[in-house]
């Protein structure tokens, strides 16, 4: 089986790690509020996605690396309650341990 796969957070980590996905022969759909993180995304090979709920339409596997309070509200507010059943979540963001209890 062919995962399309998503990545919220095209920064350093979700950056890197898409990229690897795409050169791994994965076609990813790649999300970041900064332009020009999506513009190098796009240089690697990457599909731009227009926001969080596109990639939920368009992925099976959704990896989510973004930083602090930006990373619960879209993982508890947008994604969990908008996800399918057969979707996978991979939440690599960057939270204070204190935020994410």
């Amino acid at each position: 089986m062919h995962y399309t796969i998503g990545v919220i957070g095209l920064g350093d980590m979700g950056g890197g790690i898409a990229a690897n996905l795409v050169r791994a022969g994965y076609t990813v759909h790649g999300y970041d509020r900064k332009e020009e993180e999506v513009v190098r995304f796009l240089s690697r090979g990457g599909l731009a996605a227009g926001g969080a709920g596109e990639i939920l339409e368009r992925c099976d596997v959704v990896l989510v690396c973004v930083e602090g309070q930006d990373a619960i509200r879209l993982t508890e507010g947008q994604l969990i309650p908008s996800a399918r059943p057969e979707q996978t979540f991979i939440d690599h963001s960057t939270v204070p341990v204190h935020e994410a209890r």
